[in-house]
């Protein structure tokens, strides 16, 4: 008697365990909209492990201070040394809601020949900066970078 009943709720287990399967299966998946992944990562990591990020879409913190870029110190001794070198012009940011806030950048980290030292250095192409405090985006990206530029 026991063994009968084990089967009847094995079988009646294994068909509500299908049926819950079928309804999830038949039911489509909702719509989620596109998103670039970004790998989190600091401007100290992209200073001292550049090679790690080259080719890859970033994101990153700092203040933008339009003298000098993206950095995450503003005291006039070391805002150069914690600069994360960006390749578009310090102009193209200044004069918005980004000037001396905290940003979240997110853009491609490139690896770029530079000719006067003959080494490989990162660059930093920005998508969209974003200020911390309003989670606000201050400036995005409008037009695409002409590639042709970057090795010159």
């Amino acid at each position: 008697m026991a063994t009968s009943f084990l089967r009847l709720l094995t079988t009646t287990s294994v068909a509500i365990y299908a049926a819950t399967l079928g309804a999830v299966v038949t039911e489509p998946p909702p719509v989620q909209t596109a998103k670039l992944p970004y790998t989190q990562t600091s401007v100290l990591h992209l200073l001292v492990h550049p090679d790690r990020y080259y080719n890859r879409n970033i994101r990153v913190s700092g203040y933008y201070l339009p003298s000098v870029g993206l950095t995450i110190s503003k005291d006039e001794q070391l805002q150069y040394e914690f600069a994360a070198p960006l390749l578009d012009s310090a102009s193209a940011f200044s004069g918005t809601e980004c000037d001396q806030q905290w940003v979240v950048l997110e853009g491609h980290f490139l690896p770029v020949f530079a000719q006067e030292e003959r080494t490989i250095q990162g660059r930093i192409i920005a998508d969209r900066l974003t200020v911390m405090a309003s989670d606000e985006v201050c400036w995005q990206r409008t037009e695409p970078v002409n590639l042709e530029q970057v090795g010159s």
